[in-house]
This record gives C-alpha cells, sequence and structure tokens, in this order.
C-alpha cells in the first residue's frame, strides 16, 4: 500500500484518500480529491444521491472534484477512481514538489500549488468521515 507524509508528519494512505490535479479539456489546472467512508455516511452527507439511488452498494469513497470555482462531489467505488484517475492523466500533488510538477504541467503557479497542496491537506486531514473498519 502506497503512503506518503504531510509536512507536519499526518500519515496518509492512498488506499483511503489522496489529491490529484490534472488538466482540463482548457489546459486549466483543477483538484480532485477522494477520501474512503461509511455508506451511512456517504447517505448523510449526500442525501439527494441517497434518495435518488445513485450511491452503489459498492460506493465507498466519497469524491470531489473542484473545476473552474465549482464544486462536484460525488461517491464512487475504488475501481472508478482509478478509472477517473487514468483516463484523466491525474497526479498526486502529495508525491511531487512544485519543481517536479512543473514538468507535467508547465501552466502552474507556484501560489496555485500550495494552495490546491494546502486547501487538499486540510480537507483530507478532517475527521468528520470516517473509512469503516
Amino acid at each position: 500500500m502506497l503512503q506518503y507524509l504531510f509536512d507536519d508528519w499526518v500519515l496518509v494512505d492512498k488506499l483511503n484518500q489522496d489529491a490529484l490535479i490534472f488538466t482540463d479539456i482548457n489546459d486549466r489546472l483543477q483538484l480532485f480529491l477522494y477520501k474512503r467512508t461509511s455508506k451511512e455516511m456517504l447517505e448523510t452527507v449526500l442525501p439527494l444521491s441517497d434518495c435518488f439511488g445513485f450511491i452503489k452498494d459498492d460506493h465507498y469513497y466519497i469524491i470531489a472534484a473542484f473545476i473552474d470555482g465549482t464544486d462536484y462531489v460525488a461517491s464512487l467505488n475504488y475501481r472508478d477512481i482509478i478509472t477517473t484517475i487514468n483516463e484523466n492523466q491525474m497526479v498526486s500533488i502529495f508525491d511531487y514538489s512544485y519543481k517536479e510538477l512543473q514538468d507535467k504541467f508547465p501552466n502552474i503557479t507556484e501560489t496555485l500549488y500550495h494552495d490546491y497542496y494546502q486547501f487538499a491537506k486540510s480537507q483530507l486531514s478532517k475527521n468528520i468521515i470516517n473509512p469503516e473498519r
């Protein structure tokens, strides 16, 4: 299982959560987060998705995509998350420094990198969504 450390030594497990950046069709950088949670928490956090049957039996992850200032939140299973990551050539923001990411994303600024990094770190560190054990 791949793991990485935040600057403040918060251990994160990529099977349970990650934050990735990718470029959209207009070559703009966007942010994608996922975090494992319980079925009950998904039903609480996504009441309309639950009401309309969009939370499937194998969905144990809440996902959020931040695209051009709009937040998209849904549930998925791990297989579909990996497919989404691969299809969109996403890269974990925690795996690379700003300088390293410039090779893959030439239009990334140091400010955007740090903003995405701090926002993702903050969101994934919240203990409001507890993974099933």
